[in-house]
């Protein structure tokens, strides 16, 4: 049996390579059933989770006194109040996948199959952690009643909170189902332009959900529930700029998007909010430096942009899928989370773009990043960090595997001109000797990283490409 350590490496390969291959737009082959990289979030919904037991009367009469609620906060008015539909987990795993599907073939390039399989993905990760879910498709409310009982179980909260909190995942809804009527939110999701996008949208679309219900929860006197909600969600309200490392996307979404509204909200009223979904934020780091909004996003010079596309094209075989991305705050802050890393570095971060490829089957990849912070020593840290944990990694993986993993980390010595070079190279003996390198080399204020998957290139290869980026740099 695999030990923690062996599996993070299996489950951190199969992820990369279904990062790799949906970004640059194909079919991740075997690893198609892996959490993806790129689908268009759904956002439309809280996520908290069990099963439970209240009548659809007593829902619908709720629906009905809290609607004229939300609308007034909110500032406009519900063309239609939307029906309520009374649905178990399958349901709602169901809904969310036709959804899923949606948006990955109206905003991404995968095909029917490939979305299909990462609809599926998304709905195994996610699908039973909702309580409520607004169907932006057929534009329904579905509520699972009685979840609300086993979150607050969950995180040992008063079981009394059960109706309030109700409460406030049916305005939460409520508020989703607003936004569609005022702004469609599915020619929202699929006009964004990359990931990033989509996910600064998304923090918007629950940030501005999440100030709504608070503000109902606290006008029909239930401060209480507000902050259950809060703490099932891994926001504090008192602490809005801090991340719980484990609810990292829902303290970041809810929680950093609470925050990005209620900035806009303070300057301008609900309007102003209005306004956002019109012009939404372009990237991540807009939502958790609000001030930053309307900002052009750095951009990359297009001699640096074919040098990236040059260096990853020599790793790349015949007939692979290539594609490109911005990498935004809400990723490179994950990064740094995982590694253990001062989450910090990302607020230091200028801009940061990816290229990559990845046969059509098969398990292999290639991606080339280009990070760039405001400074030397910010670059050189992120590097130390990301050596150092991907040192402890592998040591303690090769400890309890019996010989499954074996590899190294160390500093690298192939650009003698960097700041700071490191390099990981694993080999998976238990799966056919697959193999997973990344390289990081820090120069000045940039770093480049290489990853590769079943591409193996010389070192002097990788050296070269890296010295390619960084010429362009300079």
């Amino acid at each position: 049996m695999a030990t923690e350590a062996a599996r993070a490496y299996v489950e951190g390969m199969v992820f990369l390579l279904a990062v790799i291959a949906a970004s640059a737009g194909g079919d991740p082959g075997p690893a198609g059933e892996a959490p993806a990289g790129s689908p268009a979030p759904s956002p439309v919904a809280v996520g908290l989770s069990g099963a439970g037991r209240s009548s659809r009367m007593a829902i619908e009469q709720t629906v009905e006194e809290i609607a004229p609620l939300v609308a007034q906060i909110a500032g406009r008015r519900f063309t239609q109040v939307p029906g309520v539909l009374i649905a178990d987990i399958p349901r709602i795993e169901q809904v969310l996948y036709e959804e899923q599907v949606h948006l990955l073939r109206n905003a991404t390039d995968l095909g029917t199959e490939a979305a299909r399989r990462e609809a599926r993905a998304a709905v195994a990760n996610t699908g039973g952690l909702f309580v409520g879910k607004y169907g932006f498709l057929d534009h329904n409310l579905y509520i699972v009643p009685g979840a609300v009982r086993a979150a607050l179980a969950e995180e040992g909260l008063d079981p009394t909170l059960e109706s309030a909190v109700l409460e406030l995942v049916i305005a939460h809804e409520l508020t989703h189902a607003l936004q569609d009527q005022q702004a469609d939110l599915d020619e929202s999701v699929i006009h964004q332009s990359g990931k990033d996008a989509v996910m600064a949208l998304n923090c918007l679309i629950e940030g501005h959900a999440v100030w709504v219900h608070e503000q109902v929860g606290r006008a029909r006197g239930h401060p209480e529930a507000v902050d259950a909600v809060a703490r099932i969600l891994g926001y504090d309200l008192g602490s809005p700029h801090g991340v719980d490392p484990g609810r990292y996307y829902t303290s970041y979404v809810y929680g950093q998007g609470r925050t990005f509204v209620e900035h806009h909200l303070t300057r301008g009223g609900p309007e102003a909010v209005w306004t956002l979904f019109v012009h939404p934020p372009l990237s991540s780091s807009m939502i958790v430096d609000p001030a930053t909004y309307g900002n052009a996003p750095a951009t990359l010079p297009e001699e640096t942009r074919r040098a990236l596309r040059r260096g990853r094209d020599r790793f790349v075989g015949d007939e692979w899928t290539l594609g490109e991305e911005v990498v935004g705050d809400f990723d490179l802050r994950e990064r740094l989370m995982e590694a253990r890393a001062s989450t910090h570095l990302a607020d230091r971060l200028v801009g940061a773009w990816a290229t990559r490829g990845a046969p059509k089957a098969g398990a292999a990849g290639a991606e080339v990043q280009l990070l760039r912070f405001d400074a030397a020593d910010a670059a050189w840290s992120y590097v130390q960090a990301m050596h150092a944990n991907a040192g402890t990694l592998l040591a303690d993986a090769m400890s309890e595997t019996n010989g499954a993993i074996e590899g190294t980390v160390g500093l690298w010595d192939g650009v003698p001109s960097s700041d700071l070079a490191a390099r990981e190279v694993i080999g998976l003996t238990s799966m056919n000797g697959q193999q997973l390198s990344t390289h990081w080399v820090a120069r000045g204020p940039y770093v480049v990283q290489v990853v590769l998957v079943n591409a193996p290139p010389s070192e002097r290869t990788v050296a070269a490409q890296i010295n390619r980026v960084l010429r362009t740099v300079e």
